[in-house]
């Protein structure tokens, strides 16, 4: 029932369901404070004005002794006035209980001993509203001049007057909750459309997108949210259009990267069988250069091979505790040999021995990566700094070198597979365009960062940030 519900809502639905409720809700809370409000208002000023006229009516039935002579034209008059103004029964008894006076005659001449005109007789007026019925029952004492009670004066209101006025007042409500319900309703049609009109917008680009058309966009909106929500999908759309054009090229790249040996063993051997009787020195450095070859398309395999162990939801870290300083010295030791031949100075300082939990292997292939790229991407005589430090939660490794530098319009697309800042230097030093995209997929997978800044011509620097206890997927 829920599922079937979930579907037929929908935000239209949603949105003037709420607004009924709403209208609702603060209708009947406005109802009950203004009508009722009016309600007690009335009946309270009433009785205030009847205990008023009950008291002149005491006076005036001690000064014409009409408990005695019950018969007064005068305070008859009298009583039917009060009696009609208020539609109100008034009863006056006098001090054995008897009433000597009902303006509805029916109980004239009967005993009356109710608490209300016990209490009277004893000196206290009581009043009692029943504000459910929109009545009251007022009880005076006829008290003379020397304090004597002589009788009590009983009056019955009815608020038949003022539950007339309610009914008219809830006519007039319900005319005007009607007329607002329909301005509301055609007010609030017009913001749904507008509100909705966006998300049908989005939906159908979306569904474009879904076919096929990989130009669709979002349109530009006007309400802040659905702009939002616009600019954030066609951000999205853009990089998975960047996705899908980097895979191609990342395919393509593939290719020529493995062809371009292949090709050229195929062109050293091909030049040896065409040659007769070549000398024994040209197919030693033919097959120099084939051996070369092979190494490069090796090396091409190698890095596809750790790319893809990098890349995404499946690789797996052989997590271990690692000196970081005595590693830091076993891919120093490695790659000095690089640094002699290029004449640069490598400097390496530790701030403190470090320990932390990592994949040595594949940490090893990061230190590598940066460090071999910061030497052989130098000037002649130049030289390369590694900083290694650490706090109670991570440990930082700097690499800073006094090389070429990148360019700024290059920054963007350092980390991207394939890429050479320098193509020509990437020929010379053997570079395959992966070793960054390689480094930037262990830094991840080990929950860490990898940053660099970098001025052409000044040299480059990378910081890499790695947690001292690794806390994700291991095997």
């Amino acid at each position: 029932m829920k599922d079937k519900l979930r579907k037929i809502l929908s935000l239209k639905v949603s949105i003037f369901l709420i607004f009924l409720c709403i209208f609702f809700i603060t209708y009947y809370s406005i109802d009950r404070i203004i009508i009722y409000g009016f309600l007690r208002k009335s009946m309270d000023e009433t009785v205030t004005q009847v205990k008023w006229q009950s008291n002149i009516l005491a006076s005036d039935i001690l000064a014409m002794d009409f408990l005695k002579n019950p018969d007064s034209d005068a305070a008859d008059v009298e009583i039917q006035q009060m009696a009609y103004a208020y539609s109100a029964r008034i009863l006056i008894i006098n001090s054995d209980y008897i009433i000597v006076k009902d303006n509805y005659i029916f109980d004239e001449g009967k005993t009356i001993v109710t608490e209300d005109v016990i209490n009277a007789f004893k000196g206290k007026s009581h009043s009692h509203i029943n504000y459910k019925s929109s009545s009251a029952v007022i009880t005076t004492p006829i008290i003379d001049d020397t304090g004597k009670i002589s009788g009590v004066i009983k009056v019955s209101i009815s608020g038949y007057a003022t539950i007339q006025t309610i009914n008219y007042m809830k006519r007039i409500s319900i005319a005007v909750m009607i007329a607002l319900l329909l301005v509301f309703s055609g007010i609030l049609v017009f913001v749904i459309y507008k509100l909705t009109s966006p998300a049908k917008d989005m939906k159908e680009a979306i569904l474009s997108l879904s076919d096929g058309d990989k130009n669709a966009r979002i349109k530009k909106q006007t309400i802040k949210e659905y702009k939002d929500i616009g600019d954030a999908v066609n951000v999205l759309l853009d990089r998975l259009e960047s996705i899908d054009g980097s895979r191609d090229e990342f395919v393509s790249n593939v290719s020529h990267e493995l062809k371009t040996p292949m090709t050229s063993m195929k062109v050293l051997a091909d030049s040896l069988l065409a040659t007769e009787n070549a000398p024994i020195e040209m197919y030693k450095e033919f097959m120099q250069d084939i051996a070369e070859e092979i190494d490069r398309e090796n090396e091409i395999i190698g890095d596809l091979l750790n790319l893809v162990r990098t890349d995404g939801e499946r690789a797996v870290l052989n997590i271990e505790t690692v000196d970081v300083n005595e590693l830091m010295e076993v891919v120093l030791k490695r790659l000095k040999p690089i640094a002699l031949k290029n004449n640069i100075e490598i400097i390496f300082e530790s701030m403190r021995p470090v320990t932390a939990s990592i994949d040595r292997v594949k940490f090893i292939i990061v230190l590598t990566n940066i460090i071999e790229n910061a030497i052989k991407y130098n000037h002649p005589e130049g030289w390369v700094k590694i900083t290694l430090n650490a706090d109670h939660k991570f440990f930082y490794v700097d690499v800073s070198d006094s090389g070429i530098g990148i360019p700024e319009e290059c920054k963007d697309q350092v980390f991207e597979r394939f890429y050479r800042v320098d193509k020509a230097r990437s020929r010379e030093t053997g570079g395959t365009g992966l070793g960054l995209a390689i480094t930037k997929n262990i830094v991840l997978l080990h929950k860490g960062t990898i940053k660099f800044y970098s001025k052409e011509n000044e040299g480059t620097t990378f910081n890499i940030r790695i947690p001292l206890n690794y806390g994700g997927k291991a095997q």
